[in-house]
């Protein structure tokens, strides 16, 4: 999976965009969640029929807000050969053009951001999707190195609620969570904490 996050804060009623990838090192087998999938329509298309683009088209009737770290979708994508995704993926505006739109917000242009394998890359723990939640969710979050991590939730009292522990390579992982397994409701404070450092975020479970 190849999760494409909200890098900041933002609303919007559209989004529109056009993924080109390399054909000969990887392939879009599908999507898998994520708040374009679950808070208005997503369509998405090959325009040339040649393997090598996809064309991204989501709207709803009602402008949407999101949050920084937010997952808006996650790519299944199978890989050919070793590669770098910032030379075998790229937004463009080719087909469909790369902007958000929003009745209150506006119109802004769309850019991807890389998060791959650098040792320089600090512990980063992304909004939960959906958010809030009632059923399901799952915490995504970056490791620079592989190593143990341990997720933490919360009340807003300092009552701790939830705690998993577990060894995960490098990169990007994701924790699920069953509503059924956090006895409180409203505000939750959720934190990740691996080699000495820690990153909390909020989330909001409904009854």
């Amino acid at each position: 999976l190849v999760p494409l996050l909200f890098e900041q804060n933002g609303s919007a009623n559209s989004i529109t965009f056009t993924l080109e990838y390399d054909p000969q090192a990887l392939e879009i087998v599908g999507i898998d969640g994520g708040s374009l999938a679950t808070r208005g329509t997503l369509q998405m298309l090959d325009p040339t029929d040649k393997g090598n683009a996809i064309s991204t088209v989501w709207f709803s009737m009602a402008e949407q807000t999101f949050s920084q770290g937010e997952v808006a979708m996650e790519l299944i994508v199978r890989a050919k050969q070793p590669l770098s995704l910032s030379r075998s993926l790229q937004l463009t505006s080719s087909f469909a053009a790369a902007k958000s739109i929003g009745m209150e917000s506006g119109e802004s242009s769309l850019h991807l951001t890389y998060l791959e394998g650098s040792e320089d890359t600090d512990l980063t723990l992304f909004q939960n999707s959906p958010n809030p939640f009632s059923d399901h969710t799952r915490i995504g979050f970056y490791l620079p190195q592989a190593g143990e991590a341990t997720l933490t939730l919360k009340d807003t009292h300092g009552k701790e609620i939830l705690n998993r522990k577990g060894t995960f390579a490098k990169g990007y992982q994701e924790i699920h969570l069953d509503r059924s397994e956090i006895r409180t409701s409203g505000l939750v404070f959720y934190q990740i904490v691996s080699d000495g450092k820690e990153q909390t975020r909020k989330m909001i479970l409904l009854n």
